[in-house]
């Protein structure tokens, strides 16, 4: 339910990430009168009201669908848990429902982070390996990749995530995710790595195995898999609440 209301921050930075460019190549932005105008247009929107108003409307609706099962770690969430938080521009937040401040599995939302990582670090040589388009497909299809040829077609899906997973020693890679969530966010709070759930993404990873050793007998991967691997399911394990996630 919580990963649902965070869809959107999701789709805007991949927006962003998609259209990357390293810091010193970007043009100065957001100081001309027509950008100032147009901000200032909305510092009269009640937002705190809004994010009530939505709290209010969803109740009748919790616990309705169903939880993630994937996982056995997931199964466990309880259904009635919800929570809706907004951090603007000039990085007022605004949050609602009871369960705004309480930690969750953020799962395939961390892909944003680690590609933005990864494009930090690799550039446009990043997408020789992985590629921009939708996938058409299944999160996690083999037949895909296959057709493919070992090369995914975006970083948003397992084996694009996997292919763009930092291959350093895996206590070095997690901690760099994590100080670079902290660093979004500008705050340390409530962001952890869920052991139970790393514990249960391993166990129940096999599928991702397959993508790895796949990609690898394409070039596309490189290195020790289990590292990467090991990498990648603790990066899925990330948990933090929606009001620092919409700070990040």
């Amino acid at each position: 339910m919580i990963q649902f209301l965070v869809l959107n921050l999701l789709i805007f930075v991949a927006t962003v990430a998609f259209s990357w460019q390293p810091l010193r190549q970007q043009p100065k932005r957001h100081s001309s009168p027509l950008f100032l105008s147009r901000l200032s247009s909305f510092d009269h929107v009640d937002w705190q009201s809004i994010l009530n108003d939505i709290a209010t409307d969803i109740q009748p609706y919790l616990a309705k669908g169903k939880v993630a099962s994937y996982i056995p770690a997931l199964a466990n969430v309880d259904p009635h848990q919800f929570g809706i938080a907004f951090t603007d521009i000039r990085g007022n937040t605004y949050k609602a429902g009871p369960s705004a401040d309480t930690p969750f599995s953020i799962q395939s939302i961390s892909k944003v982070f680690a590609l933005v990582m990864a494009l930090d670090l690799e550039g446009e040589a990043l997408w020789k390996k992985v590629g921009r388009e939708p996938s058409g497909g299944r999160f996690n299809s083999i037949v895909q990749l296959e057709s493919e040829q070992g090369r995914p077609r975006n970083p948003f899906i397992n084996a694009g995530a996997i292919a763009t997973s930092p291959d350093e020693y895996n206590s070095i890679a997690i901690n760099k995710i994590l100080d670079f969530l902290k660093t979004c966010a500008q705050t340390d709070q409530d962001i952890r790595i869920d052991p139970e759930v790393a514990r249960s993404e391993a166990l129940f990873g096999d599928r991702n195995r397959a993508l790895a050793y796949f990609m690898r007998s394409y070039g596309v991967v490189q290195g020790d898999i289990g590292q990467t691997l090991h990498t990648y399911f603790h990066q899925c394990a990330l948990e933090m609440s929606v009001t620092t996630l919409s700070k990040a």
